[in-house]
């Protein structure tokens, strides 16, 4: 992805990691790299001569049990208060839009603006 600051963005992703639920976001950076998410369900490691090896979250149901509760949550009080949510349809389209655009890219082999995708 080329971002409109002319940036670059990668995007990897599959549903199909034998060793676990993986997710994870990278940013480098001129002045150093920032890493968000784990592999890891627990902080353990364990080192021995031969090999480095942890556990791993098996499912996204495991990985994301509590965002789950906490955004069922946040909707009934939205409902119940008659609050707009946090996050919108409008942010949903745009969502997709993107991935729309990034899908006709890798089609096409060559980038595709997502202000293209239109309805």
């Amino acid at each position: 992805m080329v971002f409109a600051s002319g940036k670059l963005g990668v995007i990897d992703l599959t549903r199909n990691g034998f060793y676990g639920y993986d997710i994870s976001t990278e940013l480098l950076g001129t002045q150093g790299t920032l890493r968000i998410g784990y592999l890891r369900e627990t902080p353990v490691v364990l080192m021995t001569k031969n090999s480095v090896a942890h556990d791993t979250v098996p499912y996204f149901m495991e990985r994301f049990e509590r965002a789950y509760t906490l955004q069922l949550q946040n909707f009934a009080q939205n409902v119940l208060g008659d609050r707009e949510p946090p996050v919108t349809i409008t942010d949903g389209i745009e969502a997709l839009r993107v991935a729309l655009a990034a899908t006709a890219a890798c089609k096409a082999g060559q980038p595709v603006a997502v202000a293209s995708i239109t309805s």
